[in-house]
C-alpha cells in the first residue's frame, strides 16, 4: 500500500506542476484595460466640459463676431417703459420681454372715436330730410 500512495502523490505532483501559474504578462492587461478606460473617460469629459464652455463664449478673427445674431423688433413704435429680460438671459416664446407706453395709443384710439362721431353727425346734418321723405312715401302710399 505504500507504493500506491507513493504513485498517487507522484501524480498529484505532477498535475500541480503541470497547472503554470498565470503569466505576469496577463495581469498586467486587466491593469492597462482600466488604466486606459480611466483615461478615455477623463479624456471625454474634458472633452464635453470644453465644448459646453467654447458654446458660452463669443470668438473673433479679425474683428468680426463668429457667432449667432438674433435680432429683436417690435411690430409698433413707441416709448419703452419696462423691460423684463437681462442680456443674455434665455426667454421662451410668448413671454413678455418689454412694455410700452400705451399714452399715445390711448390718444390716437380717443382722436378716431371722436371723428367717428363728427362723420355721423356730418351725415345727420346733410340728409336731414330721409326721414321725412320715407314717412311722407308711406303716408302717400297708404291714402293712394
Amino acid at each position: 500500500m505504500p507504493a500506491e500512495g507513493l504513485q498517487k502523490q507522484e501524480q498529484v505532483q505532477e498535475t500541480v506542476s503541470s497547472e503554470k501559474p498565470p503569466s505576469p504578462r496577463t495581469r498586467g492587461r486587466g491593469r492597462a484595460l482600466f488604466v486606459a478606460l480611466v483615461v478615455g473617460i477623463a479624456l471625454l469629459t474634458g472633452g464635453i466640459l470644453y465644448w459646453r464652455y467654447a458654446q458660452t463664449y463669443e470668438s473673433t478673427d479679425d474683428a468680426q463676431v463668429d457667432g449667432h445674431l438674433n435680432g429683436i423688433t417690435s411690430r409698433i413704435a413707441g416709448t419703452v417703459t419696462a423691460v423684463y429680460t437681462d442680456e443674455n438671459q434665455y426667454v421662451k416664446a410668448g413671454q413678455l420681454l418689454a412694455e410700452i407706453d400705451p399714452r399715445d395709443y390711448e390718444l390716437a384710439l380717443a382722436e378716431a372715436k371722436a371723428e367717428m362721431a363728427q362723420k355721423q353727425a356730418e351725415i345727420q346734418v346733410q340728409n336731414p330730410n330721409i326721414p321725412i321723405t320715407e314717412t311722407s312715401s308711406e303716408t302717400n302710399i297708404f291714402t293712394a
